[in-house]
Formats: C-alpha cells, structure tokens, sequence
C-alpha cells in the first residue's frame, strides 16, 4: 500500500505533517478529512499534489469546453452514473493533457468523500463562484443532473452573447487596422519618394504638406522606438489594469464610450440578472447570491456598487429600493423586482429581466455594424481628404512652375 506525505492543519490551528498509508489519494484526503484536518497538500514520491503551489488550479477551460463538460456531466448523473464514474467517462474522451489531468483529480478528490462543488473550487479559472454555488445547491437539493442542465443553458446563452458582441465589433476592428495600414504606407514609402521631388524643385510647401514630411521623417528615423513604445504601451496597460484604481477607472470610462458603453452595460445586467436568478432559483440566501453574482459580471465599478447594495440589504432595505438608488441599475429593472419581491416570484423577474437585456443585446450588436459605419466612413474620409490636400495642393505648384 502506498505511503503519501501530507501538510494539514488541525482543529486548534497548528500546521502539522505526517505519513498515511492508503490505496490512492482519493483515500488519504478522506481518512484526513474523516480527522477533520485542513488539507493543505498531500505528497506521493516526488509530485506534490497542490494545486496551490504547483499551479494546477491555474488550468483554464475554454467556455465550449466548459459547456461541453457539464452537459455530458447533466447526462450521465441523470442517467445513474455516480458523480466520480461520468468524470472517468468524461476524462476518457479528453484528448487535452491538462484537463485531462484536472479531470482526473476532480475523480479522485469525489471518490475520496468530497464533495462536486468542495473539488471543482481547486480550480477557480476553470469553474467561477457561480458555477460552483449553483452545484453546491443541486448537491444539497439532491438535484444535481438538473442543476447541472440549468448551467449549461446558462453557459450556452452567455457563449451566445459574447459571440455576437465579437461579430459586431469585428468589422469596425478590420476597418481600422485597414485604414491605419494604408496611412502607415502612405507616411513611410510614398511621403519620402516625394519629399525629394519637392526638395529638387524649390517651391514653398503648404502647413499641412510640411507637418506630413516632418511626420514622415520621425516615423522613418525612429520606427524601431515607435514600435518598442507601442509594445510597451501594451504590455504597461496590460499590467496597469491589475491595479485595482485603475482597473475600476478603465471599467468605469468604458461604459461611458457611445454606442459600445450601452451595449456593455446591457451585457453586465443580463450576465447579473441571469446568475441572480439562477442561483435564486437553486435556493441559496439572497445575500450570498449578491456576494457571488457581483464577481461574475466583470465590471469593477458595477461590482462595487453591488457591494453597496448588498450592504443596503443586509440592513433591511429591499432590493428593490436599493437598485433603484443605484445609478447602474435602470429604473424597470427595481420595478420588475419590486413586483417580484411583492409576490414572491423574484427569481422569474430577474429571468425577465435577464431576457429582456439579452434581446437588447441581440438588437444593438445587429444593428451596431449599420450605426457605425457612416462614422468609419466619415473619419476614413477626412483623413483621406488630408492626406490627399497635402500631398495634392504642392503637386499643382509643381506643375505651375514648370
């Protein structure tokens, strides 16, 4: 029988270590657990398996993936599977290293007495809060399968907003790395070749013409450092937003932005309407559904201001009342809350609430290609309208002197 090193924490709160002989991990954590110790990390030769330390808590699932795994989950549990065998199933199929091996201790941690949602918290990029509120729910309920059917519609409709939200920024996106391309070319190759032209001519050159040709120079003489400060650029907002003030600055100035700041604030309601709901529906209190709900929508400043409602409700005011003291929240959304607080149905307003913004979204990234495109067109136009004065204007005082 293999021995495993193990790192715990007892009940009075010292840090102890020690050797266990079991069959398999799954075993050791469970006889641990059955002494109710704190398992920090549990050690076999030489792999030490801690996803803390060793970052196996780091393994990230794509959201098909993600969707794929807990609707085949739905599937075998409803079937009569035990939890840790449609994991063995499920892992039988996973062609991904990682995953594979994610799915692998999530079998073991299951068969070792943990609980689904205690094993799927080791990896918080893979499963966020909401996932596993909702599956410690149906693991209470005793209705895990269809628990784990309502995830995965809840998946699929959000993979379906952020397709759409993709697809309409797409054309915009192509349209100005098009437009910056061909003013890049026009400033490093077709500037200089006239440059000299004009210099063997002698003729005066207009404001505008001069600023190009000197715009010209800089790029040229100094390309290597432009890129290097864009690149940096890049990787200094990169890492800007992993402080805190700024990523709530940035999260704040991009609901401000026309057109795109509409749309993201209805993709944050129906992202928050819809975890409200569901786990509402799973039946966990409302506070703790405020403390989950306002990590998943992905917004710092709208987090912190659902932290300041849930302080609100905490000291007795209605949810209601409290969203409609906020100025993120749109005043139909406190009245459909207020309707459903009044009659006991406040997991189906939030349904329809969530409903409601997803068609909103649906309808701006329709339409969003259509309103933009008279405002690409009119900024490609007025720098193509320079670039040409400049370029043209000395031209004619070519011709003129010869």
């Amino acid at each position: 029988m293999p021995t495993y090193k193990y790192r715990a924490r007892d009940n009075n709160g010292q840090t102890i270590k020690g050797k266990i002989d079991a069959k398999s991990i799954g075993q050791a954590r469970k006889i641990l657990r059955s002494r109710k110790l704190i398992i920090f990390s549990v050690e076999e030769g030489s792999k030490l398996f801690n996803s803390d330390l060793f970052g196996e808590g780091s393994t990230k699932l794509k959201l098909r993936e993600k969707i794929i795994l807990t609707e085949q989950l739905a599937v075998m549990v409803k079937s009569g599977l035990s939890v840790s065998d449609a994991i063995k199933s499920i892992n039988s199929e996973s062609t991904k290293k990682p995953i594979s091996k994610m799915l692998n201790d999530l079998a073991s941690e299951v068969e070792g007495g943990a609980p689904l949602s205690e094993a799927l918290s080791k990896y918080p990029k893979a499963f966020d809060s909401v996932y596993i509120q909702m599956v410690r729910a149906g693991e209470k309920s005793g209705n895990l399968d269809k628990i784990l059917a309502r995830i995965t519609k809840q998946l699929q409709k959000d993979a379906e907003i952020k397709g759409k939200v993709r697809s309409a920024l797409m054309y915009p996106a192509i349209i100005s790395i098009l437009m910056v391309l061909v003013i890049a070319v026009i400033v490093i190759v077709v500037i200089p070749r006239l440059k000299t032209v004009f210099d063997d001519a002698g003729i005066d050159l207009p404001m505008s013409t001069r600023m190009l040709i000197k715009l010209s120079d800089f790029t040229v003489k100094y390309w290597l450092w432009l890129i290097l400060f864009i690149i940096f650029g890049f990787i200094a907002f990169h890492f800007g937003l992993k402080v805190k003030k700024i990523k709530l600055l940035w999260d704040k100035i991009k609901m401000r932005v026309p057109v795109f700041g509409t749309l993201l604030k209805h993709v944050y309601l129906a992202r928050f309407s819809l975890g409200f709901s569901s786990l509402l529906s799973s039946g966990l209190p409302i506070l703790e559904i405020f403390s989950t709900t306002k990590k998943l929508v992905g917004n710092d400043a709208i987090e912190e201001e659902l932290g300041h409602i849930e302080k609100k409700v905490e000291n007795g005011m209605p949810i209601a009342s409290a969203l409609r003291e906020s100025k993120y929240f749109p005043n139909m959304v406190a009245q459909l809350t207020q309707v459903g607080e009044k009659s006991g149905t406040l997991d189906q307003s939030f349904k329809v609430i969530a409903n409601f913004y997803e068609q909103e979204v649906d309808n701006t990234t329709r339409n969003l290609s259509a309103a933009l495109e008279p405002i690409i067109m009119v900024v490609l136009g007025i720098a193509i309208a320079l670039l040409l004065v400049s370029v043209l204007q000395p031209m004619y005082g070519l011709v003129d002197a010869f």
